[in-house]
């Protein structure tokens, strides 16, 4: 998957249409033979989708997974088929600073406490909270909500948890309901509160300019989503232009729990819409908390000095498939997938439901890279590698 922070693009060049004449001078898109592409003429266009490369047979062999000036690895290669990979380095090794992300289990991450002995307020390492919460007994969505506040005592007045409380109040069997609260929720607080021993090395982040991979297992990505979940990611709360993140993405879920999920999927602020992904979201954890994924994801910020003249080009598309039916991620296996959309690493997750954030939503473990990734320049894309497809859908929101 990758997205690009500018629109224009182009397709693979060479080749011919697949009754073996040359694509038209003109740049116009000829039918595909009925009974070649199996779909009616008037939804699909262009070439057949076989005849457009395809990995793994279009693909290099893989370069060897080693750490380098230019690729951050937070795993000890070598990766082996069905064990997950080992955090590197051994130990938790932090990095308050500009350059990385501020992780909630840092010794630095402090938090005002009210001490009775002692007149006014003393600080606190936030993550001791943070255990102390998640380790009690939530047995419904208020105790949840109550538990996330504890630690975001200043947004208290400011958050609201309608969509949260509806879904399981209204929209989840009352067996749902309880299988999340009982089985589910407790093991992804277990998760969230494996980070300094699953998330080991410092974060770097992805800025402007900058050409750079990280690559994570699917439990580090898996660990991170659950802290985003429960909203413990410091600093990342207030989108004000002084805040010292402004150019990222909002990582916490808070947005996601707020207002009401009356109207369906458009009305009460996209409310039916957040608690689609709300259930989306709870079955990748569900999934995750049963049987860990063994694999590796990859996020690459790629910056280009020397940009084509797009709007001078000459060039011209000669093998282009159109086609009205079928799935990207379906129809589209083994091919690169790019989405073009804002700047912005997907839309926060409590807003939209269109192309870019129903794959961020069928693929989870593409929002962590709203964590690192600073605002995308026209000059630059980011390239997801490994992102694991845990749901469906059945019509594209619109």
């Amino acid at each position: 998957m990758t997205k690009s922070g500018s629109s224009p693009t182009h397709a693979p060049s060479g080749g011919s249409q697949q009754d073996g004449s040359q694509a038209p001078r003109d740049g116009s898109i000829l039918p595909i033979r009925e009974e070649e592409a199996g779909v009616k003429t008037e939804e699909c266009r262009g070439v057949a989708l076989s005849e457009l490369n395809h990995a793994p047979t279009c693909s290099a062999p893989l370069s060897k997974l080693e750490a380098s000036r230019d690729h951050s690895l937070l795993i000890r290669p070598p990766v082996i088929a069905g064990i997950i990979p080992c955090p590197h380095p051994d130990k938790y090794h932090d990095a308050w600073d500009e350059n990385h992300v501020r992780m909630p289990c840092s010794s630095n991450n402090l938090y005002p406490k009210t001490s009775p002995q002692q007149r006014g307020k003393t600080l606190q390492m936030r993550w001791e909270l943070i255990e102390t919460v998640l380790l009690g007994n939530m047995q419904s969505s208020l105790d949840l909500e109550e538990a996330i506040l504890v630690y975001n005592a200043r947004y208290a007045a400011r958050w609201t948890f309608g969509s949260l409380h509806e879904l399981f109040t209204d929209r989840l069997s009352r067996r749902e309901a309880d299988d999340i609260l009982r089985y589910t929720l407790p093991k992804m607080a277990e998760l969230a509160l494996q980070l300094p021993f699953v998330v080991t090395r410092p974060i770097r982040l992805l800025k402007h300019g900058c050409t750079h991979s990280l690559t994570f297992s699917q439990h580090q990505v898996a660990c991170l989503l659950a802290n985003a979940f429960f909203c413990t990611f410091p600093r990342r709360n207030s989108t004000s232009k002084q805040c010292e993140y402004q150019n990222f993405p909002t990582i916490n879920f808070s947005a996601l729990y707020s207002g009401s999920g009356h109207g369906g999927g458009s009305g009460g602020g996209g409310g039916g819409r957040k608690l689609e992904k709300l259930k989306t979201l709870l079955h990748y954890f569900r999934r995750v908390t049963r049987k860990m994924p063994t694999g590796t994801v990859t996020y690459r910020r790629q910056h280009l000095s020397n940009l084509p003249d797009w709007e001078g080009s000459t060039h011209q598309l000669p093998r282009l498939h159109l086609s009205a039916t079928g799935k990207i991620e379906d129809e589209g296996q083994g091919m690169l997938q790019v989405d073009f959309a804002n700047r912005w690493v997907a839309v926060a997750p409590s807003r939209g439901l269109v192309q870019e954030e129903i794959r961020f939503m069928i693929c989870p473990e593409m929002i962590i890279a709203r964590l690192f990734t600073e605002v995308l320049q026209p000059d630059e894309c980011l390239v997801m590698t490994g992102c694991e497809r845990f749901s469906s859908y059945s019509d594209n929101g619109g």
